[in-house]
């Protein structure tokens, strides 16, 4: 999720993810996700085929 109670640290989770989706090959390109499809919360991931 958004990391709502980590406090003054922000999401912990969030960035950690982000940090190991651009250090991971087959990634290509990823993004958070639309409201409809959770948001924030949610992140889309483009992977090579």
């Amino acid at each position: 999720g958004k990391g709502k109670g980590s406090g003054p640290r922000g999401p912990v989770i969030k960035t950690a993810v982000n940090m190991i989706l651009r250090k991971t090959a087959p990634v290509l390109a990823f993004t958070s996700a639309r409201r409809v499809d959770g948001g924030t919360g949610a992140i889309n991931v483009l992977l090579q085929g």
